[in-house]
């Protein structure tokens, strides 16, 4: 699991299977069986949970760090397993290609700017929940449990791999093979189940955002090591952030208490952080997609009028957080100094 995690080309569409074969969007047999395909991701997601909460727990509490990595092994054999029983193709679950040195920057560039994006909703998360304290706590014993190359290897690697088999690999495999329309709402449904799956509501919207951006790297590039990178990098900036500046719990529920006080203020400092990581977010993920040059002509403007929309609606939005963001931390200012 991500337990250092403060803070995707184009889907097969329906009508790629022939007739009579069962695929999605064909009208073959065992269509309705097709489009609800992605139930058997939801149980393979559940076995899991179980697995998580009634082993992998146990042994965390146990074995600290080290019954962290074998709760990760434990997921890997569960996503082998639903795999073996939903009859996946493995080398169509686990598409592996070498990357371009444009994915690799897009890569970095985003996972930089969703980390930014997922501490800054986990920071206002702090401020609104009582149990950060004991989170934490447990964050700092984790990062003190071990020497650092160990822990970046547990905590960064293990994740990256053997959560990406079972979330990108076994359950949004399930989710294409059903016949979703698009990408979104497959993209929105991964999201909703990786915050769940972290059972941690301090950062339940930055890990559904990591799942949802995680989702998406899959989807545009049908390249499996590109979310597997994606993922170790986010946790390895978090493990770097903890090794480098070891957490003391009692400065940040001091500097909590004091941020509590301007809540209106911090608010609008994150949204302003947040505007600036949206477009980071959005320049990585134009470097995710395919070369205009090895697309058709059609293929192309649709790609191009696809990326004039997407632009134009990330410039709305960062807009608006920002204007948003400015607006909180100037009527605080104004309420301290006519105070």
């Amino acid at each position: 699991m991500d337990e250092l995690q403060m803070g995707g080309s184009r889907i097969d569409g329906p009508g790629m299977g022939g007739p009579g074969t069962g695929e999605p969007g064909t009208g073959g047999p065992g269509m309705e069986q097709k489009r609800l395909f992605w139930v058997r991701g939801v149980i393979a997601f559940a076995a899991a949970m179980a697995a998580l909460i009634f082993i992998g727990a146990p042994l965390q509490f146990a074995f600290g760090i080290w019954g962290l990595l074998l709760s990760e092994l434990i997921l890997l054999a569960v996503a082998v397993a639903a795999a073996l029983v939903i009859k996946l193709d493995f080398k169509q679950m686990l598409r592996i290609k070498a990357p371009r040195a444009g994915q690799i920057l897009g890569i970095i560039i985003m996972a930089i700017s969703g980390m930014a994006i997922g501490s800054c909703a986990t920071y206002i998360m702090l401020l609104i929940l009582p149990q950060a304290e004991q989170t934490l706590e447990a964050f700092a014993e984790l990062y003190s449990s071990a020497p650092g190359l160990v822990t970046w290897l547990i905590v960064a690697v293990s994740p990256a791999i053997c959560e990406e088999v079972l979330h990108r690999g076994v359950i949004l495999n399930t989710f294409e093979r059903s016949g979703f329309k698009g990408k979104w709402p497959i993209v929105l449904c991964m999201g909703l189940i990786f915050g769940i799956f972290h059972l941690d509501s301090l950062r339940f919207f930055a890990t559904a955002l990591l799942g949802m951006i995680l989702a998406y790297v899959m989807l545009e590039t049908k390249n499996f090591l590109l979310p597997v990178l994606y993922h170790m990098l986010n946790n390895s900036l978090s493990v770097l952030a903890g090794l480098l500046q070891p957490i003391d719990t009692a400065n940040i529920t001091e500097s909590l208490d004091m941020a509590a006080d301007l809540t209106l203020s911090t608010i609008g400092t994150v949204m302003i952080m947040a505007a600036f990581a949206l477009l980071g977010l959005r320049l990585g993920a134009r470097l995710l997609g395919p070369k205009e040059s090895s697309l058709s002509v059609e293929e192309a403007a649709k790609l191009t009028a696809n990326r004039k929309k997407t632009r134009a609606l990330t410039a709305v939005a960062s807009i608006l957080l920002f204007v948003a963001g400015v607006v909180c931390v100037s009527i605080q200012t104004a309420q301290m100094l006519a105070a």
